[in-house]
């Protein structure tokens, strides 16, 4: 299997519903609205994947373990991301939506090659929300990160989240070049 392609009529897709499944890509509409808790969990050849441009919650463990996916569009409609949503992906930079208002936790947990989070909200999205093991959205990161905000937002970001991180030394935070 390397390419689903849905069809129009759809608009929501079940939990667990391409759990493990080894395709490489999957065309969605832009009708789709919902997505059930880890739909697409597991995927590891999954190296594609567009969100649909007016979803607005990306739910939990969506693409978590989605092991060959490099790159995550995430639209500006989206206002929250669940938890998991994109753990162990290979991701090296996320860019967070100016609508994003909450991270759940270990969103990106175990993205090893992640050095660069974006997030073009003036204020900090909420990322302080913790799981029943006490993680944090950021939880599971420990090397270099850097974090480019709003000019207008860095002291508030940098305020809010560097004690999340593991090792909060290894976080830099600066402006999005204008």
């Amino acid at each position: 299997l390397v390419t689903v392609n849905m069809h129009d009529n759809i608009t929501s897709i079940g939990e667990r519903a391409f759990l493990t499944a080894q395709m490489e890509s999957i065309n969605i509409t832009d009708k789709v609205q919902y997505f059930g808790e880890f739909a697409f969990s597991q995927c590891s050849k999954l190296k594609s994947f567009n969100i649909p441009k007016d979803l607005k919650t990306i739910t939990p463990g969506l693409l978590s373990g989605c092991s060959s996916i490099t790159e995550i569009i995430i639209p500006e409609s989206v206002t929250e991301i669940g938890k998991q949503a994109f753990s162990y992906t290979k991701i090296s930079t996320i860019t967070i939506p100016a609508n994003v208002t909450k991270l759940g936790p270990t969103f990106i947990f175990g993205c090893t090659g992640i050095t660069e989070i974006i997030s073009k909200a003036a204020t900090p999205p909420t990322a302080s929300n913790v799981d029943a093991n006490d993680n944090n959205g950021f939880a599971g990161l420990f090397q270099n990160i850097s974090i480019k905000v709003p000019a207008v937002a860095v002291s508030n970001y940098e305020a809010d989240w560097k004690k999340l991180f593991s090792y909060p030394s290894r976080v830099t935070f600066s402006a999005i070049a204008e």
